[in-house]
């Protein structure tokens, strides 16, 4: 009887993963529950002030 040696996915030994399905499991890890968050009344207030204050220093340069 033979033993197979086990090998390491390929994008575990990469920074990114090349297969396209690791990819959408990356994906998917990464971004999980960011998208399903709702955001609060705070945050909301947040982005909307760094927005007009990003959009006042365009205004200035």
């Amino acid at each position: 009887m033979v033993r197979q040696e086990k090998r390491a996915p390929m994008c575990s030994l990469h920074s990114v993963p090349h297969n396209v399905d690791h990819c959408l499991v990356c994906a998917r890890s990464e971004f999980e529950g960011l998208l399903e968050k709702k955001p609060t009344e705070d945050d909301v207030t947040n982005y909307h002030m760094d927005l007009i204050a990003g959009l006042a220093n365009m205004r200035q340069s």
